[in-house]
C-alpha cells in the first residue's frame, strides 16, 4: 500500500479523479435549496404562494413576473413584516443571484415566515417565457 501512495502517477491520478468529482457535484451544491420551476408554478397555481421579487429595481423592470411583488433585497429587512400577514403562506423569492435569494430566505425565515422557497424561474433554459 505504502509504494502505492508514493507513486506519483498514482498520485495524480487519484487527484485528477476527485477534481473531477467536486466539478461534477458542484451544481448540486450551487443551486441547493431551489425550486425548479415546474415545483414553483405548482405552488403558485395550487397554493397561492406569493412572489418576492427581491432584485433591483432595473432588473424587475426588464423582466418581472405578472403578480410579483417587488421588494428590493436592500429594504427586505426593514419590509419583511409587509410581504404577507399570513406567516404560513408559501413565499417563492426571485433573485438575481442563488446567494442573494438564500440570503432573502434566511431574512423571510427569521422574520417569522414558515414556508420559504428561492424559486429558480428567471433563467433562459427553463422554458419559461415572462
Amino acid at each position: 500500500m505504502a509504494s502505492f501512495l508514493t507513486d506519483y502517477t498514482n498520485l495524480l491520478l487519484i487527484a485528477t479523479a476527485l477534481i473531477s468529482a467536486g466539478m461534477l457535484a458542484w451544481p448540486a451544491f450551487t443551486q441547493a435549496g431551489t425550486l425548479p420551476a415546474w415545483q414553483a408554478i405548482e405552488l403558485i397555481n395550487r397554493r397561492n404562494a406569493i412572489v418576492v421579487d427581491v432584485r433591483s429595481e432595473e432588473a424587475y423592470r426588464a423582466k418581472k413576473m405578472p403578480q410579483s411583488r417587488h421588494i428590493p433585497f436592500e429594504t427586505l429587512e426593514q419590509q419583511a413584516a409587509r410581504v404577507s400577514r399570513n406567516k404560513q403562506t408559501p413565499l417563492l423569492i426571485i433573485s438575481q443571484t442563488g446567494l442573494q435569494g438564500r440570503k432573502a430566505k434566511s431574512v423571510l425565515e427569521k422574520a417569522g415566515y414558515a414556508q420559504v422557497w428561492v424559486a429558480d424561474l428567471l433563467k433562459e433554459d427553463k422554458g419559461l417565457n415572462i
